[in-house]
């Protein structure tokens, strides 16, 4: 039986790292829209950048 291995962790493109940053800054905003609208922005960049 083989051992299942961790893939080597890659750091975030500096597109993941602007979305993730401006969620977290609507989030302790309490913009709760703006949050979710760059959630799904992460959705479609990781289904378009990262196949």
């Amino acid at each position: 039986m083989s051992t299942p291995t961790t893939p080597p962790e890659v750091p975030p493109c500096a597109e993941c790292r602007e979305i993730k940053d401006a969620r977290y800054q609507a989030m302790r905003e309490g913009d709760v829209e703006e949050a979710r609208a760059w959630r799904v922005a992460m959705g479609r960049h990781l289904w378009e950048a990262h196949p």
